[in-house]
């Protein structure tokens, strides 16, 4: 069974919606001019980015797609650095180093598998 991606965007916003306001309780506060504009506008661009990314499962096998969601972790500690002045401990690099390499050895593995099957099906008779 194959849903759309809108199906699939809307019920992921809707369970995450309810389960951020079951923090309600714990000292949440409305917050006010640019600090809501900037938060409505990362709604909206998380959105963008989530309807992208499960429209990318479409065209590429969620092993090949999977590491660059990942990359996301690295591009916060670039964006913290840049816009915030945070400075990434070892700790964090370290992670980032591994998510990296992870990401890497993924691809490379999918990429040498599809060659091997690519082999294999050019090496099969027509009768299978």
């Amino acid at each position: 069974m194959e849903e759309r991606t809108s199906v699939i965007v809307f019920w992921f916003s809707v369970t995450s919606s309810l389960l951020a306001l079951t923090t309600l309780p714990f000292g949440w506060t409305m917050p006010q001019g640019w600090t809501l504009v900037l938060m409505i506008s990362t709604g909206i661009l998380g959105g963008i980015g989530q309807i992208l990314l499960t429209s990318s499962y479409r065209f590429a096998p969620a092993s090949v797609v999977a590491p660059f969601e990942y990359a996301s972790v690295i591009l916060a500690l670039g964006i913290g650095y840049v816009s915030f002045g945070e400075h990434p401990t070892v700790t964090m690099l370290i992670g980032s180093a591994i998510v990296i390499g992870a990401g890497i050895a993924i691809i490379l593995r999918e990429r040498q598998l599809g060659i091997e099957r690519t082999r294999q099906r050019k090496a099969m008779t027509p009768q299978g």
